[in-house]
């Protein structure tokens, strides 16, 4: 059982990953062996028993991981742009309709 841990992973999230692999396999109704290996795989230097079971894995892209949300808040700090959509443009926004009024 491969249990792949971020860099960024905390002491605690890595902790509970490998007791979380461990318990699997102890409880695991699937006919493996209590004593299955459970690895743990850091990002850049996946072995290769790892890699094998992702086809088209590309281990330069793999090591050159980008987030994808930091980048596009990157591009969008960069062109100046400041609304994120987050909130309504007033100037866009239909009119509110009138009040009844009681007779």
């Amino acid at each position: 059982v491969f249990v792949w841990v971020g860099t960024d992973a905390q002491k605690s999230e890595k902790d509970a990953a490998i007791t979380t692999a461990l318990d699997y396999v102890e409880n695991a109704n699937d006919g493996r062996d209590k004593d299955t290996p459970v690895l743990e795989v850091h990002p850049g230097v996946e072995p290769p028993m790892f890699t094998c079971h992702f086809l088209g894995w590309d281990p330069e892209k793999a090591s050159d991981f980008a987030d994808p949300y930091a980048a596009k808040l990157a591009a969008l700090k960069e062109s100046g742009a400041t609304d994120t959509g987050a909130a309504a443009d007033d100037s866009k926004a239909a009119p509110a309709a009138a009040a009844p009024v009681a007779p």
